[in-house]
């Protein structure tokens, strides 16, 4: 009980000179608060397209893991990025392969396309859709029925995937598409040959 009475009585000496403490008014609080940011106009459904301005590797090509310094272009977007933000990237095709494309298929570019993501115009599925530069399994398979290419029929007898990677590097959708050059093929048809663009 003598500690509790000495911690009492050295509370109240405290308190004693202590003024009780102000209570600022709506207004003083207001003032105080710091201004609501700025809503960014750029969203999930209205992104902001940056330009890509580096993209360099941070470890040596005997590192198991691709790790990149990457900088983009924000120009006068007002988006103040920092460490930690989240940063989508959408691919987008490269337009000459698009038309290329489309003039190969002797499709027109503005024909609208339903999908399983909604409408789109050829030129704008090719674009932003579907995977053009790399060729779908599907896509093979397609073609080795419809065409007369030793090569690809030999590469895919072996069944080795190693001879198929090897046969497909640096090749797209049209390479394929020209193996067999009377082939003819709607748009309807080569959208569900390839995958979607992710």
């Amino acid at each position: 009980d003598a500690v509790l009475a000495a911690a009492r009585a050295a509370l109240a000496e405290l308190d004693s000179g202590v003024s009780a403490p102000e209570i600022p008014g709506a207004e003083e609080i207001a003032a105080d608060r710091p201004a609501k940011p700025k809503r960014s106009p750029w969203t999930r459904k209205n992104p902001y397209a940056a330009t890509l301005v580096a993209n360099r590797p941070l470890r040596g090509s005997d590192s198991t893991k691709d790790v990149r310094h990457v900088v983009f272009d924000l120009g006068d977007s007002d988006i103040d990025y920092e460490a930690g933000d989240g940063l989508g990237i959408r691919p987008v095709n490269d337009p000459h392969l698009v038309s290329a494309l489309i003039t190969r298929i002797g499709a027109d570019p503005h024909q609208v396309i339903t999908t399983r993501a909604g409408e789109f115009t050829l030129v704008d599925a090719l674009t932003h859709e579907y995977e053009i530069s790399l060729p779908t399994r599907d896509l093979i398979d397609f073609m080795v029925e419809r065409s007369r290419d030793a090569e690809l029929d030999h590469v895919l007898s072996t069944e080795e995937r190693e001879a198929l990677e090897g046969w497909l590097w640096g090749k797209d959708v049209l390479d394929l598409l020209d193996l067999e050059p009377a082939l003819e093929i709607s748009a309807t048809e080569l959208l569900e040959l390839l995958r979607p663009l992710t």
